[in-house]
């Protein structure tokens, strides 16, 4: 990466959604930080995408990315907005009732939470592995 004058203390931070798709390019020129809505419902999955990530454990990483993250992004743009609403399945799905989404964005669909179910208890068995 090269040095700018007078950056030394500006740091870049990847915010896309499920940055994690993007992680791997960004780490590549030079972009170490991301935000994680993962980390918010399942934060093994998140803190073993981020070890795997930064050890370079290449098989992991895409392991994660083809069999949660990618289907995860699938599921998300089914129905605008559910990049809100499918984080706040998560939560709920993992134990803790925050309510649903506040209008104009939409609950996920019964069928939907249940795909959601199966792709995190997924994620979570390839995350322990």
């Amino acid at each position: 990466m090269r040095a700018v004058p007078g950056t030394e203390g500006f740091q870049f931070f990847n915010g896309l959604p499920t940055a994690e798709m993007t992680a791997p390019a960004y780490r590549g020129v030079g972009v170490e930080l991301y935000s994680s809505a993962v980390f918010a419902f399942a934060p093994e999955i998140a803190l073993a995408f981020h070890r795997a990530l930064a050890d370079g454990d290449d098989a992991l990483v895409s392991r994660l990315l083809d069999e949660f993250y990618g289907p995860l992004v699938a599921l998300r743009d089914e129905v605008p907005g559910y990049a809100v609403s499918l984080v706040k399945a998560g939560v709920t799905l993992r134990g803790l009732d925050v309510g649903g989404v506040r209008a104009p964005l939409l609950d996920p669909a019964p069928e939907h939470i249940a795909r959601l179910a199966k792709l995190l208890d997924h994620g979570l068995e390839v995350a322990a592995a």
